[in-house]
């Protein structure tokens, strides 16, 4: 950049990025960042996939379940319950590491760490727990 400055001439000569990394306002693209960022991508997209798998194998066993003529009873809930939980807390893991690591950062870097992500994920892990417990405790009366 060139400016008329009083009598003569001021000569401005930077790179943009370097000025941007200088003043905290986007991080350095290193190679290994590069590298760690597709490992989040192949992990968690492969998170994604396997949540989604296991819940769409829940509820197609629970409407084969349904559409057999096999004896319904409540142990024939168990298993499309658990695998609905189970796929739904591979999601939000999933879904948490894109977030978090794949996506470009689109906040300011000094905003640091971002606690919504992680309560939304600790209460769907909680919950999935919970109702694993509930079945548990129906399991074990039925089985014995």
């Amino acid at each position: 950049m060139i400016y008329k400055h009083n009598e003569g001439y001021l000569f401005l000569d930077f790179r943009l990025r370097s000025l941007l990394e200088r003043f905290h306002m986007t991080k350095a693209n290193t190679g290994f960042r590069k590298l760690s960022r597709f490992a989040y991508f192949l992990i968690g997209g492969g998170l994604l996939a396997f949540g989604l798998f296991v819940a769409i194998y829940g509820l197609a066993s629970f409407a084969l379940y349904l559409v057999s003529e096999a004896k319904m009873d409540l142990e024939v809930f168990f298993k499309p319950v658990i695998a609905l939980t189970l796929g739904l807390a591979v999601f939000d893991l999933g879904k948490t590491i894109y977030e978090q690591e794949v996506l470009p950062k689109t906040q300011n870097v000094s905003d640091g760490f971002n606690s919504k992500s992680l309560i939304t994920f600790m209460s769907s892990i909680m919950i999935a727990l919970l109702i694993e417990a509930l079945l548990i405790v129906f399991k074990i009366p039925i089985n014995n």
